[in-house]
């Protein structure tokens, strides 16, 4: 073997390593240099944050329908209340008014 290489021998490395490359580069990133794998990840990308988007505005509506659900049903929970205290107060005049009717019929 010889330590020296010709000049054919020569450009057919370079014009071999230089086709390889230019695939390499046509796979990663195509001839209009926005293809390829690049171009792929670039979408892939774009993607994922528009789903990440809709995942937090869909978390945040969950959130909002939650504090509504909460507060719906506390506002319930005082009309009950206020309504059971109506009632109360409604029964404890009806009665006391038919304890002074029944006081005022015995004298």
């Amino acid at each position: 073997m010889s330590e020296y290489v010709t000049r054919a021998e020569f450009e057919r490395v370079c014009t071999d390593t230089k086709i390889e490359l230019t695939i390499i580069k046509n796979a990663l990133v195509g001839t209009d240099m926005r293809d390829g794998l690049v171009g792929d990840v670039a979408d892939i990308k774009k993607q994922i944050d528009g789903l990440d988007k809709t995942v937090k505005d869909m978390e945040d509506k969950r959130i909002i329908q939650e504090k509504i659900d909460t507060e719906f049903n506390n506002k319930k929970e005082i009309i009950k209340y206020e309504m059971g205290w109506q009632l109360k107060t409604t029964i404890a005049s009806l009665v006391i008014a038919n304890i002074f009717s029944m006081i005022i019929a015995v004298m």
